[in-house]
């Protein structure tokens, strides 16, 4: 298995490239580089491709490189990502001519995809104009619509978005989403400053350091991380439903044995129905114990993941 670009990919790059070539000298290479000035200095870096000496190769000609690399050999010694896109992206790619791969089609070669098929309805339930519910719905078609070992990034924040702090304010609330974003099947992101509470979204192409001087929720990474390689999480029938009160009820499923999650993801103090037997329960997140009465359990706002055997 390779992975190639097509001659139609290959000869818009060029296009694209040679515009900006006319663009960069009319105005000056000066300001076509100003935003990397700050890291290489004012005669760019000539190492690097468009970066000041052009000796380096080109970006078609890596491209053509890397289309002769088998991956197929290096699968079983690596894991390989895919930056996919949105619905909408999609759509409007294709309606320009360029024949780009869905999710579905991607998951032939790669392991991972990002989550930004069902991204804008979390962004749009967050602005108030799509239910909580529409976002469940969002999560539960995936589990039909892709292979049955697909891994989804599941991101509250990344490079090109908003900082989860920023989206999401208030503390008990951001608390809820981040522990649910590892409770669900695919793979856990955390974004450089996450764990600090950082709401600024660093710029990429000038020195901006991160602020580390927010609240340390270091230890709570530490648990979800350590949660998140329970087996169930990666073989299981995974569902999620929403509950009045803005509660995501959450569940894992093999056999007789579950992993039931329950996130307020507003914050709040909620008494939520739930499918596991009474009794009494440690809180994996936290380590505190729960009770489970005639089949409630009483949700003060912090995040309840229970394990089960029934």
């Amino acid at each position: 298995m390779k992975i190639t670009f097509t001659e139609q990919a290959v000869k818009e790059a060029e296009r694209r490239h040679t515009e900006r070539n006319k663009a960069n000298h009319g105005r000056g290479a000066a300001a076509a580089q100003a935003p990397f000035a700050a890291l290489f200095g004012q005669g760019g870096c000539p190492d690097i491709p468009g970066m000041g000496g052009e000796k380096g190769k080109s970006l078609i000609e890596l491209q053509q490189e890397a289309a002769e690399v088998d991956v197929g050999v290096l699968r079983d010694y690596m894991t390989v990502m895919s930056h996919t896109l949105s619905d909408e992206d999609y759509a409007k790619l294709r309606e320009e001519g360029f024949g780009c791969l869905s999710d579905c089609q991607t998951y032939e070669a790669f392991d991972i995809c990002y989550d930004y098929d069902i991204y804008h309805v979390f962004r749009d339930y967050l602005d108030g104009t799509a239910p909580l519910a529409r976002y469940a719905e969002a999560v539960n078609r995936q589990e039909v619509a892709y292979p049955a070992n697909y891994s989804k990034l599941r991101f509250l924040e990344n490079h090109d978005q908003a900082r989860a702090a920023f989206l999401v304010p208030d503390g008990p609330s951001l608390l809820n989403w981040t522990a649910f974003s590892f409770f669900q099947k695919g793979t856990g992101f955390i974004y450089a400053g996450q764990e600090a509470g950082c709401a600024h979204l660093p710029n990429l192409f000038y020195k901006d350091p991160v602020d580390w001087t927010g609240p340390d929720r270091s230890e709570q990474f530490r648990r979800l991380c350590a949660l998140k390689k329970h087996p169930l999480m990666t073989d299981s029938a995974y569902t999620v439903q929403a509950l009045p009160g803005d509660v995501l009820y959450a569940v894992h499923r093999k056999g007789n044995r579950r992993l039931a999650g329950v996130f307020s993801v507003r914050g709040a103090k909620a008494l939520v129905r739930v499918d596991v037997p009474d009794g009494w329960y440690e809180n994996l997140f936290d380590g505190g114990r729960v009770e489970v009465k005639d089949g409630r359990v009483s949700c003060r706002g912090v995040p309840i993941i229970i394990e089960t055997a029934q």
